[in-house]
């Protein structure tokens, strides 16, 4: 008989009910410039940071880049799975719907996103 160590058994993966979407921005702004921050509405966090990209890609009038994170609660995996597979654009139609009413930057910077820099998981 041959004892099995559970240390060694391949870990499952599973659903944790967060979802993510996350853009490239090249919005030119004195909170996006060389810092990053968080913003939190009770039911969403975005986080936000500066980011360096190829010089051809993605940049703004100052060279800069900000990568943003858009983190919320997803309880069905369903439609996790989903949103994960829909187009970019679908992805930031449903990040402006959720921070329409957001302090600035925030939806100046999610519009000036581009497209090819979207995805979800």
């Amino acid at each position: 008989m041959q004892l099995q160590n559970p240390a060694l058994e391949t870990p499952q993966l599973r659903y944790l009910k967060i979802f993510l979407i996350l853009g490239i921005s090249n919005l030119d702004h004195p909170l996006l410039d060389e810092r990053g921050f968080y913003t939190l509405d009770g039911t969403h966090r975005l986080f936000i940071m500066p980011y360096e990209q190829n010089k051809n890609e993605f940049e703004g009038k100052n060279g800069r880049k900000t990568m943003w994170q858009l983190s919320f609660f997803l309880d069905n995996e369903q439609e996790a799975i989903k949103l994960s597979n829909a187009s970019e654009n679908a992805l930031l139609v449903e990040v402006k719907r959720r921070i329409a009413n957001w302090h600035a930057p925030v939806l100046d910077m999610v519009v000036s996103t581009d497209e090819e820099s979207v995805w979800g998981t």
